[in-house]
């Protein structure tokens, strides 16, 4: 699969769990060097036995929805905190990276990026850099 190929295909998942096809608490996006894209469902154990195999999670919010800066108070703590909390307690270890939607970097959503800081993530992910906030 080329190189920049990747995101189509997880797009698509991604869009499968939103319309409702998929519906995990945690979906695990798995690349295969190169091959397969799969999302399937992540709960408590195979999350555990994810990471005890050595891979890496952040969040990436918790209902896929997009966070503008006139987003309602409750929908950003929801999307921010709350999904950072389930994803560490089915995990049984520390999250400690943010993704916002489409990418964004921090600094464009300031009531967004207040929660990333309170919620005591430590990165934020983007489409141009991995930002260390902590």
């Amino acid at each position: 699969m080329p190189r920049g190929s990747l995101s189509p295909h997880i797009f698509r998942m991604l869009k499968r769990i939103a319309n409702g096809f998929l519906q995990p608490d945690t979906a695990c996006i798995t690349v295969q060097m190169n091959t397969k894209v799969s999302v399937s469902p992540c709960h408590g154990a195979s999350l555990r036995d994810a990471k005890a195999r050595g891979h890496f999670f952040s969040c990436h919010s918790r209902n896929h929805t997009a966070l503008h800066p006139d987003t309602p108070e409750d929908i950003l703590y929801d999307e921010i905190v709350v999904s950072k909390q389930e994803i560490e307690d089915g995990l049984g270890a520390s999250v400690d990276t943010f993704c916002y939607l489409y990418g964004a970097e921090y600094g464009l959503n300031p009531r967004a990026d207040e929660l990333v800081m309170q919620a005591g993530y430590r990165y934020l992910f983007s489409n141009f850099r991995l930002q260390k906030l902590q």
